[in-house]
């Protein structure tokens, strides 16, 4: 899982994160190029959607990786299994991660942390 603005991109367009507070068609077109199907937007409280995805989809917290980068997203960053920041994030997580990317926030983070995790799976020789 993770945040949009600030991870996804750079932070200079103004949309949210995937569990986002706001609604936005910018992220909802975003995820469809994508792919991704699970968008929660109009979320008072990340944390609960969290628990509530993590719910549905019969997850655990060791299973979930969440990348963040603002004190909003600190909540789900201390329960998911693998938590990352990005380089250009909020100090105050560094301490907190497991990870922080080399990349910043629409730089090519999500794509650091897609490789790193594909490599953790050891899927990244296959296709390489």
């Amino acid at each position: 899982m993770l945040d949009v603005d600030g991870v996804l991109t750079d932070g200079r367009i103004i949309i949210d994160g995937f569990l986002s507070a706001r609604k936005s068609a910018s992220v909802r077109h975003r995820a469809k190029e994508l792919g991704v199907r699970l968008v929660r937007e109009g979320v008072r409280d990340k944390l609960e959607a969290y628990s509530d995805i993590k719910r549905r989809r019969s997850l655990e917290d060791i299973h979930i990786a969440y990348v963040g980068d603002d004190i909003i997203d600190l909540p789900i960053l201390r329960q998911a299994g693998l938590a990352i920041s990005v380089r250009d994030g909020w100090e105050g997580l560094k301490e907190t991660v497991d990870v922080v990317t080399s990349a910043m926030g629409g730089q090519g983070a999500v794509r650091e942390v897609a490789e790193l995790l594909l490599k953790a799976q050891g899927k990244w020789e296959k296709n390489h």
